[in-house]
Parts: structure tokens; C-alpha cells; sequence
């Protein structure tokens, strides 16, 4: 329904809700080494699971917001 994406002739499979820092960082342009050379408050929100670190689709959602009000705040 809302969440899902429609892959072919007619199958759906439920949109991703997370992806890896790196996957996050390409989609964004940046590198991860830039990533990790952000102060932390300038970061998205990451979940580890285990040894993995998660970025999901809502903490970006919200850095995108912080970073569009912080853009703001200085023009």
C-alpha cells in the first residue's frame, strides 16, 4: 500500500525502512569518511543492530529538516 514499491508485473515488496551509513551517504553525496568527520549533532540519528550502524528513513528525514532550518537560520 503506502509503503511498498512495485518491482514488476505486478509484484510489490514493502519499501526499504533503513539503509547502511554508506548506503545513506551515496544517496546524499557524501563520502562516509565526511560522515564520521561531522560533529555528532550535525549527524542523522544511527541504530546499531548488532555490529551494524542503520540510518532509517524517519532519522533522515528529520537531519534533512535540521539541516534545512539550520540553512535558514544563516541566509
Amino acid at each position: 500500500m503506502g509503503n511498498e514499491t512495485k518491482v514488476s508485473s505486478g509484484d510489490t515488496t514493502p519499501a526499504r525502512e533503513a539503509f547502511s551509513v554508506s548506503e545513506w551517504c551515496g544517496s546524499i553525496g557524501i563520502s562516509r569518511a565526511f560522515f564520521y568527520k561531522l560533529p555528532q549533532e550535525q549527524r542523522p540519528t544511527v541504530i546499531r543492530l548488532g555490529r551494524r550502524s542503520l540510518i532509517t528513513r524517519q532519522a533522515s528525514a528529520e537531519w534533512q529538516e535540521r539541516m534545512m532550518q539550520r540553512a535558514e537560520g544563516q541566509a
